[in-house]
């Protein structure tokens, strides 16, 4: 899930995928790098393009050949008669920015050791990154790395505190380190930041409906998200059905969470073949819970328990 936020020249995607720019025209570049070699920025949108088409080796190409390019300039050492090359100030911004695109397409061919190198030399150019920082957070969370995604998640959303997706990735790696507390907090400043991020929503209900601490749940909010999930999904998403059926056993309506997983179970049968989660693996989960829900229980996610911080006495 590597995403590059910030596009200079404002490049930008709808919806439906189609690259275009801030005022709706689409993209078709009267300066591309064939035409015009220096310039960078043209380079740049381009490796862009390419990563987020899927053509990882296309932009790290491209990404190579402008920093092999880009301008340079002797800097005096002081104390020192050798004299080094370093980027002209006004270049640091691609310098910084081919690193970052060249390491979101190493790590989407699933070479995080040197995408992490390319995120890193990125922060050194330019600090204020929000999107290498979160790039970077989230890689050393695939990569087991927790307490330190942890500190850059809070880096990044600290300074972007309307940020939705920062604060959305940083709840979600604080529940996956067993700080499920924290992990609620920053799905709200995510939903507060956009209501309409519906992952931070169905997050959010599944443990307002699911979790094992009391003090965690809140069935009139679960469902009032979960029924927002399903309306957002027009009845076509399993995991809306799933939280809504949690969210109903939650307020004691069993009935309502067997219906809802019956509908999970629909969708389940009409989507079997297509791309996404084994069907077996869903409707393992969904016979579980379906089979508390008869037994007139709430469902209790046990990944959910909060551990102790190790950071805290």
């Amino acid at each position: 899930d590597i995403h590059a936020y910030k596009y200079p020249g404002g490049l930008s995607r709808d919806t439906a995928g189609n690259w275009g720019h801030g005022d709706g025209t689409p993209y078709a570049p009267r300066a591309t790098p064939k035409k015009r070699p220096e310039n960078w920025r043209a380079h740049i949108n381009l490796a862009a393009a390419l990563g987020e088409r899927g053509d990882s080796g296309h932009a790290i190409g491209i990404c190579r050949e402008l920093l092999e390019r880009l301008p340079r300039r002797t800097a005096v050492v002081e104390g020192s008669a050798a004299g080094v090359e370093v980027y002209e100030d006004r270049n640091v911004h691609f310098y910084a920015r081919a690193h970052e695109l060249w390491g979101a397409a190493l790590d989407r061919q699933g070479n995080p050791d040197e995408a992490l190198s390319h995120y890193e030399e990125t922060l050194m150019a330019d600090p204020g990154n929000p999107s290498a920082r979160l790039n970077l957070a989230s890689l050393l969370a695939r990569t087991g790395r927790q307490e330190e995604a942890l500190g850059e998640f809070a880096r990044v959303a600290g300074q972007n505190p309307d940020w939705a997706e920062a604060w959305f990735r940083w709840g979600q790696v604080s529940i996956g380190a067993g700080r499920v507390e924290d992990g609620v907090r920053h799905l709200e400043h995510a939903l507060l930041a956009d209501p309409g991020h519906l992952r931070a929503a169905t997050s959010l209900a599944w443990i307002r409906a699911t979790a094992p601490a009391a003090a965690m749940r809140d069935g009139k909010q679960a469902l009032r998200l979960a029924s927002r999930l399903v309306m957002a999904s027009g009845g076509e998403s399993i995991r809306a059905f799933e939280v809504l059926a949690a969210a109903h056993a939650e307020n004691g309506d069993y009935d309502g969470a067997e219906k809802s997983l019956a509908q999970a179970l629909l969708v389940l049968e009409r989507d079997q073949g297509q791309a996404g989660p084994e069907p077996g693996t869903w409707q393992d989960e969904i016979t579980q819970q379906l089979e508390v829900y008869r037994r007139k229980h709430p469902y209790r996610d046990p990944r959910l328990l909060d551990q102790p911080d190790p950071g805290k006495d």
